[in-house]
This record gives structure tokens, sequence and C-alpha cells, in this order.
């Protein structure tokens, strides 16, 4: 079932009582997030929509017969409207058998069956019980969505980043020029009369581009031109679903390969976070001469050898890796990393003296931990800590440039992290407490409460008093808390248990990450712990001699 229907389409798509059922529930409310179901149909009584768990909590409170429930994890409101026996609607909660005013919902003298699938017991003219049916009625449920207004979805990033592939090929490899963004917009709608034909066509992923992300487009082709503007590019490769003109295969997927089965990495991006690849020789000889320079020697293959050689590469103007992100300024901006192995000195330009944390627990918690690492001059960057994704799941680490949020590092690749943390503690893998699985935590207030019932391998199984002894440590060590004592702590956690339990779990996962952390000073100096989080930094934008060259558009 897919969702991306706006709250306009969504009432446009429906008809008769379904259409004045959504109208009424919506019109008292402006949402955060809306998503219709694109699959739905005027066949159907039921209609699904993904909001914001804002919105879920505005709607429980605009509604006095709304009550919120949970649904494998997700907060939800479920609106109904069921024929009762003298003809007349109500609106109820299906999940109740009374609404918020004791009012029972009966419906055509049948007893009806609580839960998602929208039955009813009908009773025939001896009292009998017959077999369930579905309720005579209509019904919208509001589901939790995480997924933000605008956000892209996997299938759109990678239309997008074709796209941009395609017009860098037609404008620097080609001669096509664009003096504005309306140029460029007249020119794609030109279709296959005019020079970027592709796009209209649907021969590509891209046959519709909204206004914004043609002055997206124009603003990054316009900074290529000005970067690449003098050398003769043979065009750009993203995948094998665009490559280079004449190019038998992308050489995407064979860089992809060569670090994955070769140096380790599990993911591409782990290494180096290129989107596409400019060249200007076939993508061929750019394979070959990898092949000589890496896999030709009698030494051993290291993955130093390979970014040295795309580090010469580069300089010799034959292949360029380029991260995409979201044009958010006026102009798009370029930043280039690793075309030079590090020195000390430009180390040290990113060694943060200023290292200060938060880590909400109280009532009304965060649901993320931030650390802001700053030198004197109050730069650096912002980590944020926090699940990575809906329900229960690992911790993730992403880090934004202060005072440039549309400059985001990055993710920090969380096995990399685990192996930071371990050797900057210099204690091994049994040394440190902290481990990226959240079935190794409590999984409920029970296990939290009482460590003897939690089914974790133990390999970060704490009782109670360890879980406020680690809070106490995180707390003289300075960390923001919003919390006085372990006692207020302990029955904040167990409450936002007993609410949403993926997040009581996640904020405990940080917790253990960061009184890890702190423990790197406490067993070696101050010095230790702010080369740990410098090295997190480079771990989430790629930046070191264990990563490839490339160049960031944004």
């Amino acid at each position: 079932m897919a969702f991306s229907l706006s709250e306009k389409d969504t009432i446009s798509k429906t008809r008769n009582g379904m259409k004045t059922l959504l109208q009424e529930v919506v019109k008292g409310h402006t949402f955060e997030t809306f998503f219709g179901d694109d699959t739905f149909t005027n066949s159907k009584t039921s209609l699904v929509i993904s909001v914001s768990i804002d919105d879920v909590r505005a709607l429980e409170k605009n509604f006095d017969w709304a009550k919120m429930t949970t649904m494998k994890d997700k907060k939800q409101i479920e609106v109904t409207v069921v024929d009762l026996p003298n003809g007349l609607r109500k609106t109820g909660v299906l999940s109740e058998n009374v609404d918020k005013n004791g009012a029972y919902l009966t419906i055509n003298n049948g007893e009806r069956l609580s839960g998602w699938d929208n039955k009813y017991i009908p009773v025939n003219a001896k009292g009998v019980k017959q077999k369930p049916k579905g309720v005579p009625g209509l019904k919208i449920r509001f589901k939790e969505t995480l997924k933000k207004a605008g956000a892209p979805s996997g299938t759109s990033t990678k239309m997008q980043e074709i796209t941009s592939a395609y017009i860098f090929t037609k404008a620097l490899a080609g001669d096509h020029r664009w003096v504005n963004a309306e140029a460029l917009e007249a020119d794609i709608k030109r279709g296959k009369d005019g020079n970027l034909p592709d796009i209209m066509e649907g021969k590509q992923y891209y046959p519709t581009i909204k206004k914004e992300w043609i002055h997206v487009y124009y603003k990054q082709y316009h900074k290529m031109l000005e970067i690449f503007g003098d050398k003769k590019m043979k065009g750009f490769d993203h995948s094998e679903d665009y490559k280079v003109p004449r190019a038998r295969s992308s050489f995407m997927t064979y860089i992809t390969g060569v670090v994955k089965d070769n140096f380790g990495f599990s993911k591409k991006d782990n290494w180096n976070p290129a989107d596409i690849w400019g060249v200007t020789v076939a993508p061929s000889k750019v394979k070959q001469t990898i092949e000589k320079a890496v896999f030709g020697s009698k030494d051993s293959q290291t993955i130093e050898q390979l970014n040295s050689t795309l580090r010469g590469m580069w300089k010799a103007g034959i292949v360029y890796g380029i991260s995409l992100k979201k044009v958010s300024g006026k102009t798009a901006d370029w930043e280039e990393y690793n075309l030079e192995q590090m020195t000390l000195e430009e180390k040290s330009n990113y060694m943060y003296d200023n290292i200060d944390i938060t880590c909400q627990l109280n009532e009304g918690m965060s649901t993320d931990s931030i650390v802001m690492c700053t030198d004197v001059k109050s730069k650096g960057y912002k980590f944020q800590i926090r699940q990575n994704s809906k329900g229960m799941s690992n911790l993730k680490f992403e880090s934004t440039k202060i005072g440039s949020a549309k400059a985001r590092g990055g993710k920090a690749a969380v096995d990399q992290v685990v192996a930071l943390l371990r050797d900057s503690q210099n204690l091994g893998s049994n040394g440190s407490t902290f481990v990226n699985e959240n079935a190794e935590y409590p999984q409920n207030e029970k296990e939290f409460v009482d460590a003897k019932g939690n089914n974790a391998t133990g390999k970060c199984c704490f009782t109670l008093r360890q879980w406020k002894l680690m809070f106490t440590r995180v707390k003289n060590a300075g960390v923001t808390t919003g919390v006085n004592n372990q006692d207020q702590f302990a029955q904040n956690i167990q409450l936002l248990y007993q609410a949403e339990p993926s997040i009581a779990l996640s904020k405990l996962m940080q917790l253990t990450f960061l009184d890890n952390a702190l423990k790197i000073e406490d067993k070696k100096d101050k010095e230790s712990y702010t080369e740990f989080w410098t090295d997190m930094v480079f771990l989430s934008i790629k930046k070191g001699d264990n990563f490839g060259p490339f160049g960031k558009l944004f």
C-alpha cells in the first residue's frame, strides 16, 4: 500500500458518504503530515491515511469520542460511521464498545466485535447469533508515520540523482546551456523536441518534475558548469539504469563491487558517498587503471592503494565522484574531500575542545541525544543520536555542520562507530558495554525493572541498580538530562515504556553509548576523549585516508 496523496487530492478522490465523512473530520485540523492511500477506490468502505504522531494526538484532543490506540507499535485513531437500527449514523471508535461519553455503539441489534477487522455479530429473529459480518458503514483510520512531507522516498531519490546525471551529461558532454531555471523548464516541457527528451518521454525515471526541483537542477547545473566546464566530459554514471553514453556497464556497479568484495565495506557509501561519477575517458579505461594499480602489484591490496589511485585520477582529470544533496540556498555550493592525504595540521583543525551533550531523560523527553562538538570560535559539528527507524531499532549517528544546516555531514557507519569506541577505550571487544543491537536491551517495563526477566543474550543486560548508576555517571560528567536524581530517571523510563516502549529502549541505548564514550576521558585523558569525537566527525563526513575522494554538491 503506497501513501503519497495530499489532503486535497485525497478528498478529490473520495465520493459520497466517504467524502462527507473525510471533510467533516479534517476541517477542524491543519495537518503537519498527510499522506492518503494511493490505491483507494470508492468501492472500499475504509480509508487509511498516514499522519504525524502530533496529528494523531491533535485528533484525539479535537474529538471527544476519539481514542488513540496502538497497533504494531504505531499510534492511530479510527473514525467510524456505522448504521444504527433507526437508520441514523453515529461516529465512534471501532476498538471500543462505548465512546468516551459512554454511549454504546449497537449495530443492527447485534453484538459488535472489537478490533481492526470492522465486523459485527448479527442476531436473527430468534435471538440466535450468526456468523460475523462486515460493519455496514464507513471508516477512516489515521495512522502514525515518521515520513515527513517533502521527504524523498528511496525511489524518488534515485530518480532525482539520475535526472541530475542526465542533465549534467547533456550539458558537459554536450553543448546544451540554459540561462536560467525557466529556460531549463521550457526545454524539459518541449519533450522529444527539446534537448532533454528522456525526462518527459518516460524513458528514464522522472516523467514529471515539480517546479521546486527544476530550480534545484538549474542550481546544480550552474555550479557543475563552473567546476567542470573546461573538462571534456564523456558523461556521468549513476547505475546500470543510467550509464555514461555508449558504456557497456556501470562504473558505479564496478566500484561498489570492488570495495565490498575486496576491502570489507558492507556498503559502498561507508567508503565514499558519491552518488554519480563523472568521467573524461571511457569507463572501461578507468577500470583498467584501477585493476593495474591496485590489483596488479605484488604487494597486499589495501584501501589506501585504491584511494591513492582515485586521488591521482581526480587530479589528472579522469574520474570524479560526486555526492548530491538537495540545494536549499540561492546557489549551489561545492566542497572537495580527501584529495590529499590528511596531515597532522589538518586533523588539528577538527579538534574540538568543547563537547556539550544533551540526553533528555525528563518526563516528555525528546527521542534523541545531541552532542555539540565546537572549537573556541563555536564552529564545529552537531551529532544527533537516535533510532535508525520506527519501532525497536538500532541507533544511528548523524552529523550536521554548525551554522550550515543544509550541509548535513551524513551518517557514521555503525560498525565503524562501535570499533572506534572500543579502540578509544583501549579495552578490546570485551571492555565496552555498548552494543548496537536493540534485542540486547530491555524490551518492556518488566525487563527494565527486573533484569532477570530480560530475554537478551547478556551482552548488555543491566539491573535497575546498574541503570541508575549509569545515569549518575553520565549526569556527573556534565551531560544535560533534565532530571535531578536516579529515582526520577527510573520512573520516567518506566512511564515511557508504558506509552512508547521503542523510544524508552532507544533512550537506554543512547545512555549506554554516552556512558562508554565518557569513560574514555576517565580511563585515558581529555585529549583522547576529544580525539574520539573528532574521529566520529570524520566517520560521518567520510574524511580521512580510509575514505575515497569525492566532491559534494549541495
